[in-house]
């Protein structure tokens, strides 16, 4: 096989490797924070009550809206009684969704180079507004009435402020768990020198578990390590080794005996 050849097999494999990172982060992860959030973010409510106030606050937003949609599309009404105009707003609706859909391509394809390395959630940021705004130029296209999409809207809108409080709740669930924890290794880690194994998140329950979202300072060793000497304000504090797995371990062990440490 060629290096011509063998480069493009590498491509190829990159490629699908991005995709199926693609899939599961903008799908199932989004979907699972979405969906889960909701559920579990009503449930929080219903023990809190003071987050309504933030529910509200979504409901004034979607009001907001709702009337300035309205008003927009009385106004359109008259302005739009000429062909020249009609064409002008069928143009830059396009423009939004051709603008929309480069914004998401560009900022999600240097991933497909970058070579084992799973798509974080907050590098899916940009490419969302670029979806949005795509979105939102397909919505200008669809004939529409005053009432189903503000109404749409102000759901979504709910549901999605619902979601939300269910992960500053687990953010929150996660800082403390992750304190206490810290705390709790401090004075050994100050004394021995100390391994722990690797875990992803501290918590029993949350949204998602994909990849990093919500990880819990056993994650990684400079995590639990930082935490640590913020915490007992010694920035001495001997680093905490996060074990991944067994070579990992095997590593780190032949690396000390090498070094006369035991």
């Amino acid at each position: 096989m060629g290096p011509a050849i063998e480069r493009a097999a590498m491509a190829g494999n990159q490629f699908w490797a991005f995709y199926y990172s693609f899939c599961e982060g903008f799908g199932r992860a989004s979907w699972e924070i979405f969906a889960n959030g909701f559920v579990r973010g009503i449930k929080v409510l219903a023990h809190h009550p003071f987050y309504f106030i933030l529910v509200a606050l979504s409901g004034l937003s979607f009001a907001l809206a709702a009337l300035v949609y309205i008003k927009n599309k009385k106004k359109n009404c008259v302005s739009n009684s000429t062909t020249v105009v009609r064409c002008s707003l069928f143009v830059v609706r396009w423009q939004k969704i051709l603008i929309g859909i480069i914004i998401f391509v560009l900022t999600l394809l240097p991933f497909i180079f970058i070579k084992g390395n799973s798509l974080a959630l907050r590098s899916l940021f940009v490419a969302i507004i670029g979806l949005a705004i795509t979105i939102d130029g397909i919505v200008d296209l669809i004939p529409k009435s005053n009432v189903i999409l503000p109404a749409v809207a102000g759901v979504l809108v709910f549901m999605f402020t619902v979601s939300g409080i269910s992960e500053l709740t687990d953010y929150r669930a996660c800082s403390l768990t992750d304190r206490e924890f810290a705390l709790g290794l401090a004075p050994i880690s100050m004394q021995y020198w100390l391994p722990i194994e690797r875990v992803p998140s501290l918590l029993t329950e949350q949204n998602s578990f994909y990849v990093e979202h919500i990880a819990s300072v056993t994650s990684t060793s400079f995590a639990i390590t930082g935490a640590i000497r913020y915490l007992t304000g010694n920035l001495s504090t001997p680093t905490v080794k996060v074990i991944w797995d067994k070579d990992m371990w095997q590593e780190i062990l032949d690396e000390r005996e090498k070094n006369g440490q035991t």
